[in-house]
């Protein structure tokens, strides 16, 4: 059942309505794109450092397995310090990867400084309009501006370097043995396609959890706390945070049942 209101529904169709282009994203970030440049160099090199290992440990496996005792002596500092080089290979690579956190705190910022510019502009009906009182306003600045942090921070890294990853493990495995990596790659899509759901699954299940309105009636409830007890209205808003916290926890036991097959 939908307890909110029909002004709280126009409201936040009015949010879902606005459409906000990638492209305005990124024009956001344009004087840290140095930085993004750098972090972007450290996934390449991160992603392409798994498949390279996995080249270099065969190779020395082979050579300790099947190679004399001289042969051995003589092959094994060339592997060894290929190994070295992998280690700081990865060094540079995780180091960089580092530069993604600082446009994405410069993005962070920016973002916040905007939008309390706006609404600090607003006029009086705005702050009146069900679901923009104060502890709303301060979620949406701590916690959605921060969501946005992911689009240039660590989730960022992260992706590009498995692209990476796997575009060198099929080359690699194309060069080594083609007819296996035919085999491999025809079951890439449906790893994809089945990831896929299981993330839908997984951001659907989120969506359905009202954690802005928990977190407001939280903050409201500790930042008035004297109108609270004069009112006594303690025993309400025990009762309305505990009705919050049993849907979470009917949302949450529905969602691991659906997601364990997955």
């Amino acid at each position: 059942e939908d307890k909110r209101t029909a002004l709280e529904i126009a409201a936040e169709d009015e949010v879902e309505a606005k459409d906000v282009p990638l492209q305005r994203l990124i024009d956001l970030t344009a004087e840290n794109k140095p930085t993004v440049a750098l972090g972007l160099l450290g996934s390449l090199l991160s992603g392409g450092l798994y498949p390279a290992y996995a080249v270099v440990l065969s190779k020395m496996l082979t050579v300790l397995g099947t190679k004399t005792n001289d042969e051995i002596e003589d092959e094994t500092p060339l592997w060894c310090g290929l190994f070295v080089a992998i280690g700081a290979v990865a060094f540079v690579g995780w180091t960089l990867q580092g530069f993604y956190a600082f446009a994405g705190e410069n993005l962070t910022k920016k973002l916040r400084m905007m939008l309390l510019t706006n609404i600090l502009r607003q006029d009086q009906a705005f702050f009146d309009t069900p679901g923009r009182d104060a502890g709303a306003l301060s979620v949406l600045l701590s916690g959605d501006a921060e969501a946005i942090h992911l689009l240039w921070g660590p989730a960022l890294g992260i992706k590009i370097q498995m692209l990476c990853n796997l575009l060198v493990g099929i080359t690699i495995a194309f060069i080594f043995q083609w007819k296996l990596a035919l085999v491999t790659l025809a079951a890439i899509p449906l790893m994809i396609m089945t990831g896929a759901v299981q993330q839908m699954m997984i951001v659907g299940f989120s969506k359905d959890t009202d954690k802005a309105a928990e977190e407001t009636l939280i903050s409201e409830s500790l930042s008035n706390m004297r109108t609270v007890i004069a009112f006594n209205a303690t025993e309400a808003k025990i009762e309305g945070f505990a009705e919050f916290a049993e849907e979470a926890r009917q949302q949450q036991r529905y969602r691991a049942h659906q997601l364990a097959p997955a």
